[in-house]
């Protein structure tokens, strides 16, 4: 029998008893396409008198019931947000259903309230690193002062998935708040890790920020990078760096071992350079 021709209620059984992760998110998006009502009301219930792990199901299946229309948004976010008060005061609250409800929160944004954007931010401390990043998940794009003040936060976590994504985060999903970002990019310009420090670049770069220019020649000059530098490039779009590129390009293409995609973006960064 295929996932298709299963009823909602038979696939949700599944998920609650599913062993495998590939099989377990294959019911959920099946579940995500179709949406519907009983299945809300189904996964409601089961957050509000479930198990702990029962919940955490239900989260993952609101998070995305209805796909793009979200017909259940409104009531779907403030059970999230129940269950992060209940968190905060609750020591038996579980990390794994909290992880769950940021991941949640994550595809839901683009409305929060600034009361919403702090319930979030208030986990920014958190002992477990897979909460902190959750946070940086939940806040991408948000720009409510103080979720621009957790993630500038967040880019010095020790963790280096968590600097990454707030970093990409404050540098290329906000635009406002300039002078608190700008800092706090520039702090992690010679961050140890490159891809964190290529986020800040192509942060600056995006805001023509003075002396980045000098930066990007200097990571040019290493052989060294990912297709961020070329974003980053893009961004500042400086024909003074076509010389350098079509030369990289030239002797790039010589080597079989490079990634074709890597060589792909090359070309292209050269080409909307070429376009002025």
């Amino acid at each position: 029998m295929r996932r298709k021709d299963f009823t909602a209620e038979e696939l949700l059984t599944r998920v609650l008893n599913n062993k495998s992760q590939k099989t377990y998110w294959d019911n959920v998006r099946e579940l995500y396409r179709r949406g519907g009502e009983e299945t809300f009301k189904r996964c409601y219930q089961l957050v509000k008198t479930g198990t702990d792990r029962e919940k955490e199901i239900a989260v993952d299946i609101l998070a995305q019931l209805g796909s793009t229309g979200r017909p259940y948004l409104k009531e779907s976010l403030q059970l999230y947000f129940e269950l992060l008060e209940r968190a905060l005061l609750d020591s038996a609250f579980t990390t794994d259903l909290l992880i769950t409800v940021l991941h949640a929160i994550r595809f839901n944004n683009d409305t929060l309230s600034a009361a919403q954007a702090k319930a979030v931010a208030a986990f920014k401390s958190h002992s477990d690193k897979y909460v902190r990043l959750g946070v940086v998940y939940a806040l991408l794009g948000v720009e409510h002062q103080v979720a621009v003040d957790a993630m500038v936060e967040l880019t010095t976590d020790k963790f280096s998935a968590i600097r990454n994504w707030a970093t990409f985060g404050i540098g290329s999903r906000i635009d406002k708040h300039p002078k608190q970002i700008i800092t706090a990019l520039w702090n992690r310009v010679n961050d140890k890790e490159e891809e964190t420090r290529f986020e800040a670049i192509v942060g600056l770069a995006i805001r023509k920020e003075a002396g980045i220019k000098e930066v990007i020649i200097q990571e040019l000059l290493t052989g060294e990078f990912g297709t961020l530098l070329f974003d980053a490039i893009e961004a500042l779009d400086d024909a003074d760096f076509l010389p350098a590129l079509k030369r990289l390009h030239k002797e790039s293409q010589k080597d079989k071992t490079i990634d074709p995609g890597w060589l792909g973006k090359l070309g292209e960064t050269i080409f909307s350079l070429s376009a002025q």
